[in-house]
């Protein structure tokens, strides 16, 4: 593509005058001007389409059309309003909503209805991405639009306009008062009638005049008047801006020689919350929280997403980001079941069952009656995890649910027919009873020895001393009749 628009309408115009019903001329002509970033005049050329269009699909193609390009037009002066009212975040959604109207591919690189910095713009007219540009600098997103003025500069180095936002770039960024006078001069060289241009020049020549001043008077020790001509500086300017930090700074250093370290200490607060804006190491955080979540560290990437989001109210990628990092937060800080009892993810029914088994008789209340006071009341925790994560492994729509990201609260998901020690979970049952379902399960193998010995066994199996069949003490055996039902367990 040529991006020849004004040829274009030419061509357009020259069409309709020829065959005023031709309806593709009308909608061609109100590319064109929207390529032109003049919405009025499309709208204004469809409009004269539509009561001369002979059939009915050349009405319905012109009255789509039309619907299309009034959209956008609102959705331009909605931007243009806000942003003139510092209204930036607003001023951007309005404006993005209307590149996207105006080219649907964009969409794609959206977030939260926000264009992310992969969004290729070389398509959008350049009116309006001067436009987005000057929003990003009211948002203090300073590389974001510097990155979008370099664009239409590389394609049109004589764009008065877009030098005169370059510049403007550049002083906020502090580059020397000489390099951003070039820009401005050579802006007004393009174009003498570049109006902002020249309110830009007589804004930036007043500051330094008043820079230079105090900084004169403060190299002759006259510090009283020094701060107040970096006083009525600062008061003269209120854009944030690294030369607005630097005098904050002066004027910090200025009262500080005066003694009045208290204002002293509020300049340097000043100064620090200007730069933070504006040469905030966003990248470096970025990357840092990129690391840390890869080590899942979740609470440290928040943090610092937290804070880029902070500085950069409406970065969609920074946005993005935190969304993601706060969900594996969440994720990691819930209860790990698997863990708890000691099994892979990929673990068999059998396998986590007979870790549950386990892990119950080891820290059972019952064995652990002679533990401290402390100790106990850990055993006890853990025990009760056991329990809760027996409870959601063991029940497949549970389990799934877990295993999907779903937060499942052990504790409360029991209706009491997943535990193995029947409703009411294992608070019921003693200790006698555990052995009684272990051994009928096929033994002690695997339990720590220190265990058996308490219950009379040598070695790591486990010995009774009233039962010649295995059984536990004061049972008749595995075959008795008499024996206490066990009602409700699943092994």
């Amino acid at each position: 593509m040529l991006r020849r628009y004004n040829d274009s309408l030419n061509d357009c115009r020259r069409a309709i005058e020829l065959d005023p019903t031709f309806v593709k001329g009308y909608i061609r002509a109100s590319k064109g001007y929207l390529f032109l970033g003049q919405p009025a005049e499309a709208v204004s050329i469809l409009s004269v389409g539509m009561s001369v269009s002979g059939t009915s699909d050349n009405l319905s193609a012109l009255e789509s059309e039309l619907k299309t390009v009034k959209r956008i037009s609102l959705l331009i002066e909605q931007s243009t309003s806000a942003n003139t009212e510092k209204k930036s975040g607003q001023a951007l959604k309005y404006l993005d909503s209307a590149l996207i109207a105006f080219e649907p591919a964009l969409r794609k690189n959206t977030y939260d209805g926000i264009l992310t910095s992969s969004a290729d713009f070389s398509s959008v007219p350049v009116k309006w991405r001067l436009l987005r540009s000057e929003i990003l600098i009211n948002l203090t997103r300073l590389d974001a639009a510097s990155k979008i003025v370099f664009a239409i500069l590389s394609a049109d180095s004589l764009n008065s306009v877009a030098l005169t936002t370059f510049a403007h770039i550049q002083f906020l960024q502090g580059v020397a008062y000489t390099s951003v006078l070039k820009y401005i001069q050579n802006a007004l060289a393009y174009d003498p009638d570049n109006i902002r241009a020249r309110e830009f020049l007589k804004r930036i020549r007043g500051q330094e005049a008043l820079r230079k001043e105090g900084n004169d008077a403060f190299e002759k020790g006259s510090y009283s008047e020094a701060v107040e001509l970096y006083t009525k500086l600062i008061d003269v300017d209120t854009e944030d801006s690294v030369p607005r930090a630097r005098v904050f700074s002066n004027r910090a250093t200025a009262r500080s020689k005066l003694g009045i370290h208290d204002l002293a200490i509020k300049d340097c607060t000043a100064a620090i919350d200007v730069l933070e804006k504006i040469k905030f190491p966003t990248p470096l955080y970025l990357r840092r929280a990129d690391c840390y979540s890869k080590i899942s560290k979740y609470d440290d990437a928040v943090r610092d997403y937290t804070l880029l989001d902070k500085m950069s109210p409406n970065d969609p990628e920074v946005q993005r980001a935190l969304k993601i990092a706060k969900g594996e937060e969440k994720k990691a800080k819930r209860k790990d079941y698997y863990k708890i009892l000691g099994v892979d993810r990929s673990a068999s029914d059998s396998e986590i069952k007979k870790a549950y088994r386990k892990a119950a008789l080891q820290y059972h209340p019952d064995k652990n009656a002679s533990l401290s006071p402390e100790e106990k009341e850990a055993a006890e925790l853990k025990f009760k995890e056991i329990g809760e994560a027996y409870n959601v492994l063991s029940d497949p729509q549970k389990k799934d649910l877990f295993d999907s990201g779903v937060d499942i609260d052990g504790s409360s998901a029991s209706d009491g027919m997943s535990s193995p020690f029947g409703p009411g979970g294992m608070g019921g049952m003693g200790m006698e009873d555990v052995m009684r379902m272990f051994m009928a399960s096929g033994g002690m193998s695997g339990m720590p020895q220190g265990f058996a010995h308490q219950h009379g066994g040598s070695g790591g199996g486990f010995h009774s001393h009233s039962s010649p069949s295995g059984g536990f003490p004061g049972s008749s055996g595995r075959g008795s009749g008499s024996r206490r039902s066990t009602q409700g367990f699943p092994f």
